[in-house]
């Protein structure tokens, strides 16, 4: 018997192809996609995405096109079930109506460490956007960056390839959004009034932390900093004040940078 058919020798031979196999196949599994000009339109809403780098991911690039364009339900699960990917960023994304009667713009949108439908961190340098209200008045929002840690990423993916809203509460850990800006029609005011008719609210920053206990959440602590709230001069409210010689110039209620209010919300 030779010495490579001994069982000492076959042992060995095949503890080194189990090693080679673990050292390899990671690598063959990982890959980097890039992707162009994706639209996913609905009835009611289009998302278009400009660009997308997939790095270090482990679908391919036909299932990374269906998870964020025409992927059903039950596609989509699918394929976050297994998804990995060391970083998923999208420079530049835009969801609002069909009928492009307004849009929303992301800047900069990157998943960090993905597993299997989670991800350890989905951050956002800036979003901006305006529409129209259902009165056809303006409505612009705009916003700093944005982080939600442990994100369950299912929900938030079918909201924005359908356009609405999320289904049920955002299952993550942390979410925190900055510099946040915005201003609509005062529906009791009309738009030809001395100043206008637009709302503005302005707030610096927000954050919710939450613990689960299993599925179902345990604890929610929500903090908001800087608050402020400007009605226009016609209003109401802006009469008001005026007729209390209170100055209409400056906001209406203010939360100073420095002042946080926090909720805690426990259940057993």
């Amino acid at each position: 018997m030779s010495s490579l058919s001994s069982p000492r020798s076959r042992a060995l031979a095949a503890a080194l192809a189990t090693a080679v196999a673990l050292l390899v196949a990671p690598a063959a599994a990982q890959t980097n996609i890039a992707l162009d000009n994706l639209t996913t339109t609905t009835e009611k809403s289009k998302l278009t995405i400009k660009h997308v780098d997939f790095i270090g991911t482990n679908i391919t690039a036909e299932e990374a096109t269906k998870l964020l364009t025409n992927a059903t339900r039950e596609e989509a699960a699918a394929i976050l079930a297994k998804l990995e990917a060391k970083q998923i960023v999208i420079p530049e994304a835009t969801v609002g109506p069909s009928d492009n009667s307004g849009a929303i713009k992301l800047h900069n949108l990157t998943a960090t460490d993905v597993r299997k439908g989670v991800v350890a961190r989905l951050s956002l340098d800036s979003f901006d956007g305006d529409g129209r209200d259902k009165t056809g008045g303006p409505v612009t929002l705009k916003g700093g960056s944005v982080a939600i840690d442990k994100l369950e990423a299912g929900q938030l993916l079918a909201a924005l390839n359908r356009g609405g809203p999320l289904e049920g509460l955002l299952k993550a850990s942390r979410v925190t959004f900055n510099a946040i800006d915005i201003t609509a029609p005062d529906k009791d005011t009309p738009s030809d009034a001395p100043g206008g008719n637009l709302v503005r609210m302005k707030l610096s920053s927000f954050s919710a932390e939450q613990t689960y206990e299993g599925e179902t959440p345990a604890r929610t602590i929500l903090s908001a900093n800087g608050f402020s709230l400007q009605m226009p001069k016609a209003s109401k409210a802006g009469a008001s004040l005026a007729a209390k010689a209170t100055s209409v110039s400056r906001p209406i209620c203010v939360l100073p940078a420095s002042t946080t209010r926090a909720a805690s919300l426990q259940s057993r």
